[in-house]
């Protein structure tokens, strides 16, 4: 008699044999979850890296304890909204938009509270920040790719129909995989 993981092992197979032949008659829904998954997984990467840097750089500025700016840096809404974006619904993308503009507002209201008005302004302080304070200057910068790059990945999942429509076809066959394993699990 197999054992509950045997069980679970041979449904995870045929699972995933199952799906392996429902996607071969759509190599181009294979192909958009892959490039979807790397470019979503690029964002929480740079996500992380950032919040690094930014802990660093409070911990430096502020000598204060460790452990609490890590949790404050950590502890922020992009993760929900990034991790969201990785599901088959091409609708949850429309989420990047929402944190693309969060990021936005916070990065202005950062500059405006330094009282820098202008391009020149930022571009000059930027300058002399890379020379005193390089870690916090490279961190800037990592925070002007981070918003390109959520702009550049929103649109490209949500304003292409071709990309939405792969979503929808990519939902369907999750769904048909889903409802594969509950069968075999019943």
């Amino acid at each position: 008699m197999n054992t509950q993981k045997e069980q679970y092992n041979i449904i995870k197979e045929q699972a995933m044999a199952y799906k392996k032949s429902i996607y071969n008659d759509y190599p181009q829904v294979k192909k958009f979850e892959k490039i979807k998954s790397v470019l979503i997984k690029y964002l929480l990467v740079l996500f992380l890296v950032i919040s690094i840097l930014h802990i660093n750089n409070l911990y430096k500025v502020t000598g204060g304890n460790i452990l609490l700016i890590a949790m404050a840096a950590l502890i922020k809404i992009d993760w929900i909204f990034l991790l969201a974006a990785l599901a088959p619904r091409w609708q949850f993308s429309l989420l990047l938009y929402i944190l693309f503009f969060d990021k936005v507002f916070e990065f202005l209201s950062s500059l405006s509270s330094a009282n820098i008005s202008s391009f020149s302004d930022y571009f000059q302080i930027y300058i002399t920040a890379l020379q005193q304070y390089p870690l916090a200057a490279i961190t800037d910068f990592l925070i002007i790719i981070y918003l390109l790059s959520i702009a550049f990945i929103a649109i490209w999942l949500t304003l292409f129909p071709k990309n939405r429509e792969l979503a929808r076809q990519s939902e369907e066959l999750i769904g048909k995989v889903k409802t594969f394993i509950s069968t075999k699990s019943s």
